[in-house]
Order: structure tokens, then C-alpha cells, then sequence
């Protein structure tokens, strides 16, 4: 399976790293572009929105644990950690007991 590069670049930079990266790992680049362009400085644009970190952190995670970014996703909790996430929380309380559900002849998958 081809690798693939998912980046944003509000003015540019992050698309030239992203399109470096991709070079050196031979993958396909793909870019998120907005509907409609933000206005403002970049401080203005990252504080429009009104998610307290908390919630933030939990859709940055779950977006993370959706796409198998697990390296980041693990990186990620640490920061969670200090806005109050909690891995209960992160994984959820069904979670809790995963590795001893199943099949008997499949719970070793799970560990």
C-alpha cells in the first residue's frame, strides 16, 4: 500500500514540507482545502473556533484512532492528558474490558 501525505497550508509552508515528505517516502500528497478562505492573521483563524480544549483533544484523538495514526495518536494523548482527557475517556468505557472479549481462540489478537 502507497503511503499518502494529508496536509493544510493556510500560507504555504506546511505544503512545502508536506510535499518534501511525501518525496522522500514516495507518497501521494493530498490537500485539504477550505470551502470558503479564512480571514485574519493566523492567530485570528486558529482562535475563531469556540471548542475548549478538552473537546478539541477528543476529536483530534478519535480522527487520529479513525485514519490508524497510532504513533500520533499516542503523542497526542500526552498532550490530551494535561486538558483533562482520560484514557477511559479516549477509548471509551466500552473499551474497558476488550482484551478479555471474544472468542476464547481469538483473545490473544486482543492483547
Amino acid at each position: 500500500m502507497k503511503p499518502i501525505v494529508i496536509c493544510y497550508s493556510y500560507g504555504g509552508n506546511t505544503r512545502q514540507v508536506a510535499e518534501k515528505t511525501g518525496k522522500a517516502v514516495g507518497a501521494d500528497l493530498e490537500e485539504i482545502k477550505t470551502l470558503k478562505s479564512y480571514i485574519g492573521s493566523y492567530d485570528d483563524v486558529v482562535d475563531q473556533d469556540d471548542l475548549d480544549g478538552h473537546t478539541r483533544f477528543m476529536a483530534v484523538l478519535a480522527a487520529l484512532l479513525g485514519c490508524q495514526g497510532v504513533d500520533e495518536f499516542r503523542h497526542q494523548m500526552g498532550a490530551a492528558l494535561n486538558f483533562g482527557v482520560t484514557p477511559t475517556e479516549s477509548f471509551g468505557e466500552q473499551m474497558r474490558d476488550f482484551a478479555q472479549s471474544g472468542p476464547e481462540a481469538s483473545r490473544h489478537i486482543n492483547k
